[in-house]
């Protein structure tokens, strides 16, 4: 989880934005990938739940519908 202050990704999303470097490091072959969500997804998540009628389904997913690149 982040946002609200960004101070964890901070570094990395203001080189992404400057390009500077022209490509961010990786670690390893960069095949890696870290699941994060913003808190106010997180938060919007929460409210949806909160004020939908319950269904049968026990499970609820937060997924990102990104494209994969590469």
């Amino acid at each position: 989880m982040y946002g609200a202050g960004e101070s964890i990704f901070e570094n990395h999303f203001k080189k992404a934005w400057l390009q500077n470097p022209a490509s961010l490091p990786y670690l390893g072959v960069g095949k890696n990938s870290v699941p994060t969500i913003h808190v106010k997804d997180l938060a919007r998540m929460v409210k949806k739940v909160y004020e939908t009628k319950p269904a049968e389904k026990q499970y609820i997913f937060a997924v990102d519908n990104t494209k994969k690149t590469a």
